[in-house]
């Protein structure tokens, strides 16, 4: 079982981590950026919750599609959101 604030700071960690590389110019498929993936990804499936890499895709998608959730992701770093999306298909896509 997971605790709210454990989830809180991991997807806060994440997005930060994932917005530095952004704002440094990485490529979405920066081994920094696959192994951060890799790392989110492995938490929430230490956690009990599924997390595939491609529902990590699907999940990105409906981000960029979702005025809601994309504004969020703007609103941190614009681009955010396409880049985050990128990165996902580029995992999923290099297993």
């Amino acid at each position: 079982m997971y605790t709210v604030n454990g989830v809180a700071i991991e997807s806060q960690s994440f997005n930060k981590d994932m917005i530095i590389f952004l704002q440094n110019n990485l490529s979405a498929n920066d081994s920094k950026v696959i192994d951060r993936i890799k790392k989110h990804l492995k938490f929430w499936g230490n956690k009990g919750t599924l997390a595939t890499p491609k529902d990590f895709v699907n999940q990105t998608e409906f981000f960029i599609t979702d005025e809601f959730h994309r504004n969020i992701l703007e609103q941190q770093q614009i681009g955010y959101s396409y880049f985050l999306n990128k990165a996902a298909v580029n995992y999923l896509e290099n297993l």
